[in-house]
Formats: C-alpha cells, sequence, structure tokens
C-alpha cells in the first residue's frame, strides 16, 4: 500500500497525464473536424462567408486545445521527474 502523500502525487500526475491527453486529442479531432468540413462543402466555404467564419473558429479552438494538452502533459512529465527519488552515486 502506498503512502498517503504518494498516493496523492500520483493522482495529481495521473490527473494531469489525463487531463492532457484529453485535451490534445480534442484538438486533433477539432482540426480532423475541420478539413472534412473544408473539403466535403468546398464550394460553400469562403473567407468572407459565415461558414469560413466558423472553421476559423474551430481551427483556432482545435489549436488552443492541442497546445494546452501539450503544456499539461509537460507539466505531468516535469512533476513526474520530481517525484522519483535522485540516483546517488556511489562515492569513489
Amino acid at each position: 500500500m502506498l503512502p498517503s502523500g504518494r498516493m496523492r502525487a500520483f493522482s495529481k500526475h495521473g490527473l494531469l497525464q489525463l487531463l492532457g491527453a484529453l485535451c490534445a486529442t480534442a484538438g486533433v479531432l477539432a482540426w480532423i473536424d475541420l478539413a472534412w468540413r473544408a473539403f466535403a462543402e468546398v464550394d460553400r466555404v469562403s473567407p468572407q462567408g459565415e461558414e469560413g467564419g466558423r472553421l476559423l473558429v474551430r481551427g483556432l479552438t482545435g489549436t488552443l486545445l492541442m497546445i494546452a494538452g501539450t503544456v499539461l502533459l509537460h507539466v505531468a512529465a516535469n512533476a513526474a521527474e520530481e517525484g522519483e527519488p535522485h540516483e546517488r552515486m556511489p562515492p569513489r
């Protein structure tokens, strides 16, 4: 059984990893949806039109979600490295 402090650190690390993975995945899915809509409606989409504005917002949202997911995954990786005991060099 893990001590209480270690269990909390593990759960925070796991939670950060989960949130990061979910954000990054949602961002990638938003870009896939954006590409699909742009390809399927290539005749009706223009930068000045209403649909073009919606696609722009979808692309920006996807990008921000991927950035947030990447940052959360890096924070989780740093937290995991800090939580590990450091290896000691044997005395010479």
